[in-house]
């Protein structure tokens, strides 16, 4: 099939009716558009990829085969449901607010960042006013995905200069989607909830001006990363970092540690590794640990304790 492109020139691109009905496109490309409207269902059998700065909405259902969807720049993007068949396409989504009222299947890697790079992220809940937020509900329609990617990544793979602030809801995210978890920010904070962070198959906490945990966090499989490039590790005291496989805390400042539970524990500082709770109670428990990184000194601080 024939490729679609159009240049908007900064103005509205309005498409009133059904986009492949009768034939996929082969690709389809907005450029420089301001708002972007399809009012009936889009097929294509390759890649959409739409750069605007107001409004993009699907309000049909949007048919990829063999492909991925990019929009970058928007103010809102509001969509419907998706489908990619064939090869597991990537949804990348870069808006300053998105509404999601149908499912996303097929899709492989699910990446959800605000427009606005600096701008703070919620994820779970209900979100907030001013915030780029991921909803539980958001959630649940990307439950197909082979991934889940939230935030702005840099291009060594970890949290970008820049990024903004994420707070996360600590909840049974395992329950909504069984995608791997990653989520990249400045700070990143799991807030302290009625339950705790679980992530399905593997979790990364990547906050480059630190990590703090108010509540435990585990993954059912998989690895689970807590990381900060910058910043420090601190968990409350009484919190779980757990996993059934290899659980990794590096930060290049202290990591005040309370529980870290998994098979292969590897704990790596560029400053001090300190007991969050300052008690005798064991810390570390699995079957290999590694420790790279400095004890207090003297009457600074509580060691880890390691069983």
């Amino acid at each position: 099939g024939a490729s679609l492109v159009l240049a908007a020139g900064g103005d509205n691109i309005v498409v009133n009716g059904a986009v492949g009905a009768n034939g996929a496109l082969a690709s389809l490309a907005v450029r420089d558009a301001h708002n972007v409207s399809f009012a009936q269902d889009v097929t294509i059998g390759g890649d959409v990829s739409i750069d605007a700065s107001g409004v993009v909405r699907f309000d049909g259902a949007l048919n990829v085969a063999g492909g991925s969807l990019t929009i970058r720049g928007a103010s809102q993007v509001i969509i419907g449901d998706i489908v990619f068949s064939g090869v597991a396409g990537d949804f990348v989504i870069e808006a300053d607010t998105l509404v999601m009222n149908g499912d996303v299947h097929g899709a492989g890697i699910v990446q959800l960042r605000p427009g606005d790079a600096g701008r703070d992220i919620v994820v779970g809940g209900i979100g907030a006013a001013g915030a780029f937020s991921v909803t539980d509900g958001m959630l649940g329609h990307l439950a197909g995905a082979g991934q889940l990617v939230i935030g702005v990544q840099g291009a060594d793979g970890h949290a970008a200069a820049g990024a903004g602030k994420v707070s996360i809801v600590a909840t049974d995210f395992a329950a909504i989607s069984s995608a791997p978890l990653q989520v990249f920010g400045s700070l990143v904070t799991v807030e302290a909830s009625q339950g705790s962070l679980v992530a399905a198959n593997g979790l990364v906490l990547d906050g480059r001006d630190g990590v703090v945990l108010h509540d435990s966090v585990s993954a059912v499989r998989g690895d689970v990363v807590v990381y900060s490039a910058g910043g420090a590790l601190q968990m409350d005291a009484g919190t779980v970092l757990s996993g059934t496989a290899s659980v990794t805390a590096q930060a290049a400042g202290n990591l005040a540690l309370a529980g870290v539970e998994g098979k292969h524990v590897v704990v790596k500082s560029g400053g001090v590794i300190l007991d969050a709770a300052g008690d005798d109670a064991v810390n570390i428990k699995a079957d290999t640990v590694a420790l790279y990184g400095m004890g207090p000194q003297l009457g600074m601080g509580n060691a880890v304790e390691v069983q």
